[in-house]
Formats: C-alpha cells, structure tokens, sequence
C-alpha cells in the first residue's frame, strides 16, 4: 500500500507505523472518536519528517496549491495563538507542533494543520486528530515531567470545538463536550472547571450560550457538581427561572438560588 492510499479508519495504523520505523518498535495506543495518543521512545524526529513528506508527496494538490506541503516541525508552543484552548499551563511548553499528513484548517481554502508530540527525556507522547484542526493544554505532568492530563480541543468544523479530556495514567479519555474550559482543581482522580459560553437551544428554536461549573470524576466516569452562571454583559437576556425552565429541557437544580436566569443571546 502506497504512502498516500490509507483509508480514514486506518489513519491510527499509518502513524503507528511511521513512530515504529522511526524509534522503538513498541507503541502504546489510546483511541478516541476523533484522533488518538501514540506513546514510546527514541524517537527520531527527522526520520518522522521524512516519512510525513513522502506521504504528501503522493497526495493530490488542492487547486490553491502551488508547491508539495512540506513538513515542518515547531517548538515555542506557549507563543502561539489560541482559539480553543484557554489559558495553556506552563507544562505545554514541551509540546512541539509537526504539520499534520491528514488534519486541515479550511475556509475558502483548506490548509494542514498539526499534531503534536509531548517529548521529556527519550519518551514521547504523540497526538492527532482525524479531522480538522486542533490544540491541547498539558493540565498536569509527574515529578519527572511525564504528561498525566491532556486537554485536546477538535475543531471539525468552523463553528464547532469538541473538548476531551486524556487521563494517561488511567487510560482513559473523556468527551468533555463544546465550550471554552479553565480548570481550578486538576488530580488524576478529578477536575474542578468552569465552562464558558456552552450553546444550547430553546424548545421553540433559536440559539443561546450560557457559563457553568462543575467536576468531573475519573473514578465514577461523571459529572457532578454542576451549576449555571448567570450571564452578565452585552447581549444577555434574562428570564425569570419558571420561564425559563419552560422554554428549555434544562432541569431545577442546575439554578441553584437564583430567581433569574441571564443567558447570552
């Protein structure tokens, strides 16, 4: 099989394959529906890039294109621009970005976008998304700076981010849903987080955004704890709690105290 004929369902066995030619033989691999984390050691980031180039080298060029994308490799993670992610740790400063052979950014033209390699000593931790572009936030790393927690935000489309949540020491990974995170608490066990600007919809259609917090427990795999955040600003629109509950499927207890409830319009 040629570089550039993997099909989609098999993109997870095309990079494996590549982090195998190019350091040690023996690859962990965690899934998610939209990407996945490889992990081993040794490896050769060179011989990656090679690879990465011979793939698009056998792909089609889009009609925007003049030239073969060429892989490039970037450090200086934490000077980037951030759509997605809000707030990156200290600890992504280790996260190395490398152009993508399958993920795009598109608009009226579509460009590759990057996965991303975590490397401390002669161990990696390597992710990708299987559509569209992405970003992550190293939350938590191991007294010898082994990544715990991974925040990967999927954009797959132009209007919609997807958050998961990766629990490497539990082999884990977590469909925290769309919205905008920042996170108060971080263990392996549990996170604290505020939520911001998560869309929902009212019974009769139309749009509206609201802010909520919350935990999430990796031991029981759930939420618990949360609680809506009245809106405040410009475009906000408040509704005493009655009506709203009419209006909506939401249930009692996520309003706590409040009489009114303020959403973003």
């Amino acid at each position: 099989m040629s570089m550039g004929a993997w099909a989609d369902d098999d993109r997870v066995v095309h990079y494996k394959k590549v982090l195998m030619d190019c350091g040690n033989s023996s690859i962990s691999v965690l899934k998610f529906s939209d990407g996945a984390l490889l992990s081993s050691t040794n490896l050769d980031l060179d011989c990656v890039k090679e690879k990465f180039n011979d793939h698009h080298s056998q792909k089609e060029l889009y009609s925007s294109e003049k030239t073969r994308i060429k892989t490039v490799v970037k450090g200086d993670y934490l000077n980037k621009r951030f759509f997605y992610v809000q707030g990156p740790t200290p600890h992504s400063q280790n996260v190395k970005t490398i152009t993508s052979m399958y993920s795009e950014r598109c608009g009226e033209q579509c460009f590759p976008a990057e996965d991303f390699i975590y490397q401390t000593g002669n161990r990696y931790w390597f992710m990708f998304a299987n559509y569209g572009s992405s970003e992550i936030n190293v939350l938590k790393i191991n007294e010898i700076g082994e990544p715990q927690l991974i925040l990967f935000a999927n954009n797959y489309s132009n209007t919609f981010f997807v958050n998961y949540l990766i629990n490497i020491p539990l082999n884990k990974v977590t469909r925290l849903g769309h919205g905008s995170f920042e996170f108060n608490r971080i263990s392996v066990d549990e996170v604290d987080y505020k939520r911001n600007m998560i869309k929902n919809y009212f019974k009769g259609g139309g749009a509206f955004w609201f802010d909520a917090t919350g935990t999430y427990s990796f031991k029981s795999d759930s939420k618990k704890n949360t609680q809506f955040i009245n809106a405040k600003g410009k475009g906000v629109s408040c509704f005493p709690r009655k009506t709203f509950l009419e209006m909506t499927t939401f249930r009692e207890k996520l309003f706590k105290d409040l009489e009114e409830v303020c959403v973003y319009m």
